[in-house]
């Protein structure tokens, strides 16, 4: 009876462990190797919403556009994912957080001594923007030749005032057919003010 019920305890291990290996190793690694590439542009959104999912905060600011913004790196910035044609970004993301898009040309005057903009201690100011946990600023994506690995440049700025950003660099795998973030560099911390 006890060698009867080892060997049925034996046979349901074997069979869990080896279910375990064909789920994980022989369907989700296989599939991401035969998985053709998306285009450009579509997957770009899956990796931009992998990223924002990583990001603190419940309501995002999210600029329109790939521009890099002066005074928080993007005016030097000699990354791999730089462009020298910025790309729209739309509002196409599948995260859930609330969002909103705004233009690289408004987050300028924000940001930017101009005449236009409010100095920064002004009440009014913050308000507009005090709904917001982060401002956000998304860098083009850069893929391996089978987009299994991506990278990027977030910036990241505290929406209070713009006082206080980071550029944050990031590199993605895809698993199983979902990105996960495998490498976060050391950010670089800016302020404005």
């Amino acid at each position: 009876m006890k060698r009867r019920r080892l060997a049925l305890v034996a046979i349901a291990t074997v069979l869990t462990v080896g279910t375990a290996y064909y789920l994980f190793a022989v369907r989700c690694l296989g599939r991401n190797a035969h998985e053709p590439p998306k285009p450009y542009d579509e997957a770009r959104y899956d990796v931009y919403s992998a990223a924002l999912d990583n990001v603190e905060g419940r309501n995002l600011l999210i600029q329109s556009d790939t521009r890099g913004l002066p005074g928080f790196g993007g005016d030097e910035d000699s990354s791999p994912t730089t462009h020298a044609v910025p790309l729209p970004v739309e509002a196409r993301f599948q995260i859930k957080k609330s969002y909103r898009l705004v233009s690289s040309e408004k987050l300028g005057v924000w940001m930017n001594d101009s005449p236009l903009r409010p100095a920064h201690t002004d009440p009014a100011f913050c308000e507009e923007l005090k709904s917001y946990d982060k401002i956000v600023v998304l860098s083009p994506v850069v893929f391996n030749s089978d987009q299994t690995s991506a990278s990027l440049t977030i910036t990241l700025m505290t929406a209070a005032c713009l006082g206080n950003g980071v550029r944050a660099p990031e590199v993605l795998r895809k698993q199983c057919g979902h990105w996960k973030i495998t490498q976060e560099f050391p950010t670089a911390t800016y302020n404005r003010w």
